[in-house]
């Protein structure tokens, strides 16, 4: 056990919260299901939002389809050819210039 930090109240103990912080964002924030467009090569939204942990232990993913907001046709994926792009929290939306990302 690491020893209590000087001037700490109460013996709280200083931790390197990385570890944690690396299992929250992998195992409980909530992301977007991408894939990448056969026709335009770009990746698009399928309008379904989960996180990590779901998706990999989840086989409901198979079979789908999803209209492609670049060139309008319906692709058919699998969790295979999905990955999920983080939703950026509001303190990484503003950019500095009053727009929003």
């Amino acid at each position: 056990m690491k020893k209590p930090a000087p001037g700490l109240p109460g013996g709280l103990v200083v931790i390197d919260c990385r570890y944690w912080q690396k299992i929250l964002m992998e195992r409980f924030l909530m992301g977007g299901i991408y894939v990448k467009c056969p026709v335009t090569g770009l990746d698009f939204h399928t309008g379904i939002n989960t996180n990590k942990k779901t998706m990999e232990g989840d086989n409901s993913y198979r079979n789908m389809e999803s209209q492609c907001l670049h060139c309008g046709q319906d692709h058919k994926w699998s969790s295979k050819d999905a990955f999920i792009k983080e939703i950026p929290g509001p303190a990484s939306r503003h950019d500095g210039n009053d727009t929003v990302n």
